[in-house]
């Protein structure tokens, strides 16, 4: 987490200078510090929150379901059978 964290707000904070830019030359950049500066900040939203989030709402769904239909719940356990023959 916090080399995701550090790696996206330096690059956030590097190029910001760059988007605020006033100047001629600069105005060719600016597109691609916003572009880069914005998508990197989704990307990391999208990968450090709303993905976790998602998969925990999968597997309370698959457990209630489980739970309703009356499986037993999986334990990551592998029982052997009684009668399993050598």
């Amino acid at each position: 987490l916090r080399p995701i964290l550090l790696t996206t707000l330096t690059t956030a904070a590097g190029l910001t200078p760059l988007m605020f830019e006033k100047s001629f030359q600069a105005k060719f950049l600016i597109p691609m510090a916003v572009t880069l500066t914005f998508g990197l900040i989704f990307a990391t939203v999208l990968t450090l929150l709303i993905v976790p989030v998602i998969n925990l709402i999968f597997f309370d769904v698959l457990a209630f379901r489980n739970w309703l239909w009356g499986r037993p719940r999986w334990t990551g356990v592998v029982e052997e059978e009684e009668n399993a023959s050598p």
